[in-house]
């Protein structure tokens, strides 16, 4: 596009320009892609007023114990919410911290970076689809006596692809690349 300026000059400006914030979604996407996993968990609730699949979203980061990564979960944090812990490893010294961040704050930080995914867009897409019958019979978060048998199954089948997706074959699969293999 061009446009004219008061001093008589036309000027041609991109209107599709990229901002700073679409730049730190692109990275972050790139981070989860790499460094992270999109997941339905199964939840651990027994109360009796729940009746739904059992299941929630949940966008995990992991990182080698350092200050640098820390930096970096402790950013995510503070952009989409979650929490920072670190892991220590019985076997050995081996510590690694992780960002998690489950529910509402999943689905908020997944439909920002979904233009930007690659690997994981799959099971983007299938978490959110499953928050989005979650959140539509259960609006306040908890389960629901009335949850229908069709959401029930349908969020089931999502839950099982996105499991599946997840699966080191799956990732083969789709990038060629065998995850088990060290360089």
């Amino acid at each position: 596009m061009c446009a004219h300026l008061d001093t008589g000059v036309w000027v041609s400006y991109n209107t599709n320009m990229i901002t700073e914030n679409d730049l730190r979604l692109a990275w972050i996407a790139g981070f989860i892609d790499g460094e992270g996993s999109v997941m339905i968990t199964r939840t651990t609730s027994r109360s009796k007023a729940w009746n739904g699949p059992g299941r929630r979203l949940v966008v995990t980061a992991v990182q080698a114990k350092s200050h640098s990564s820390l930096a970096v979960l402790q950013m995510l944090r503070d952009l989409f919410g979650g929490s920072v812990h670190k892991v220590q490893r019985s076997l050995g010294d081996y510590q690694y911290w992780v960002w998690q961040i489950t529910g509402v704050g999943a689905a908020k930080c997944l439909r920002e970076i979904l233009p930007y995914l690659r690997l994981k867009r799959r099971q983007a897409v299938d978490g959110l689809r499953f928050y989005a019958i979650h959140s539509y019979f259960c609006p306040q978060g908890y389960g629901s006596r009335n949850l229908p048998t069709k959401a029930r199954t349908v969020m089931l089948r999502l839950a099982d692809r996105v499991g599946k997706l997840n699966r080191p074959s799956a990732v083969r699969k789709q990038t060629g690349i065998d995850i088990r293999e060290s360089p």
